[in-house]
């Protein structure tokens, strides 16, 4: 029963997110929900290749993903409305935040597939795994 409140939960969200999205889109929101699709997709191939689906664990990345548009949704509204009196554009900022977290996510998983990478990027993909991203230089 909670799983299904919650599933109607983020069903909502997502559609008032959508229809958020859609009154007035920039290119940069649909490349925020196109590298979530992409993304989600490339996690489900590997998922499914290493023979390691869980329900659980699509669930929560759903969840996140979903999360995520309905924080850019918020900022983007909040734009619109002028509610904050700060000099920038707080939508297209998180928007480029979680396209950027979205971007690294679909390289990691695109390197676990197979997918040939430069050496020095799949060292920068583990120090950023690690935590231990100290900078390009």
């Amino acid at each position: 029963m909670k799983a299904k409140i919650v599933l109607a939960g983020m069903f909502l969200s997502f559609v008032i997110s959508l229809r958020t999205f859609i009154e007035q889109v920039p290119g940069l929101y649909w490349a925020l929900l196109i590298v979530i699709v992409a993304d989600v997709v490339l996690a489900t191939i590997r998922a499914a290749l290493n023979r390691d689906l869980s329900s659980d664990v699509a669930f929560k990345g759903l969840a996140r993903k979903s999360a995520e548009l309905i924080i850019v949704a918020v900022c983007h509204a909040l734009d619109i409305y002028k509610a904050l009196d700060i000099p920038f554009s707080l939508g297209t900022l998180m928007a480029v935040f979680f396209i950027y977290k979205e971007l690294l996510s679909i390289l990691e998983n695109a390197h676990l597939l197979g997918v040939p990478m430069p050496e020095w990027f799949v060292e920068l993909l583990r120090k950023l795994e690690s935590g231990k991203f100290d900078g390009l230089g």
